[in-house]
């Protein structure tokens, strides 16, 4: 199941954010193919840095990607029928944890597989949609790899809130490992867990680089 996640997530990075052949038809798209031209400039005008500082390749993650996803609404499924039950304090807190767990689990491969090879299937959707499946396929092997992407609109932005590799949904793994935590030891602890993961995370980049 980690494997999983750890496997959607590195895929994520690698085709959102790289450089793509885009058919800009739609808003979604052309959000995708406008980010991926920021984020690579990025990329380019602070290498040194990033290698010498961890932090500031997740500052360029969390500035340049993170405002495209709806963590709301990520969070909520990710965390199922536990969601309903959490107090505002604890929904919050969640949010804000799984949030980091993204960024710190993928924004290194993000930044050393950038120049994987993406191209796009042409997307359908009909005028006034709110919603809209973008599909990938990603060049990491020998054989492509399909990801599609779940956008809804959201104030009159399109944000991302689920991600299926190969027909596998990354939201539905996350929730199926969160739900059995929470079962056995709750909201709390799952928060607490997920603080001290990213935390770690951080300590262990404080003593290298990218």
């Amino acid at each position: 199941m980690l494997r999983a996640q750890n496997v959607g997530l590195f895929l994520l990075a690698s085709i959102l954010f790289v450089g793509v052949a885009v058919a800009e038809d739609h808003p979604a798209q052309q959000l995708v193919a406008n980010t991926t031209s920021e984020l690579l400039a990025a990329f380019q005008t602070e290498k040194e840095a990033i290698e010498a500082d961890s932090a500031v390749l997740r500052s360029i993650v969390g500035d340049k990607i993170l405002p495209h996803f709806d963590f709301v609404r990520m969070s909520k499924l990710a965390l199922g029928k536990y969601w309903r039950r959490a107090t505002v304090s604890q929904r919050k807190a969640f949010a804000v944890q799984f949030r980091e767990l993204l960024v710190n689990t993928y924004a290194k491969a993000l930044y050393r597989f950038a120049d994987a090879e993406v191209s796009y299937k042409p997307a359908r959707f009909k005028e006034g949609d709110k919603y809209i499946d973008v599909t990938s396929l990603v060049s990491v092997g020998d054989e492509p790899v399909e990801v599609t992407y779940r956008l809804h609109q959201k104030k009159g932005a399109w944000k991302v809130f689920n991600i299926t590799i190969e027909g596998v949904s990354l939201i539905t793994n996350y929730r199926s490992t969160f739900s059995s935590f929470v079962s056995r030891k709750g909201i709390d602890a799952l928060v607490a867990d997920l603080e001290r993961k990213n935390k770690l995370v951080v300590d262990e980049d404080d003593d290298g680089s990218a």
